[in-house]
């Protein structure tokens, strides 16, 4: 083999290996919040409109 050929085959592995390694497969998606953070949310929600509805 020559080199210029070796150089080649090379390449086409380190492309290979990248592309075998991109990340999680399947559509993205945003994390859901933790349940603790949602109780807490609500809580602040619920009570900004028990004050709304006072004043």
């Amino acid at each position: 083999m020559t080199i210029k050929r070796l150089r080649q085959l090379g390449m086409m592995s380190l492309a290979v290996l990248f592309l075998a390694a991109c990340g999680q497969k399947g559509p993205l998606f945003m994390p859901e919040e933790e349940p603790e953070k949602q109780l807490e949310n609500q809580k602040v929600e619920e009570d900004q409109e028990a004050k709304g509805e006072d004043q």
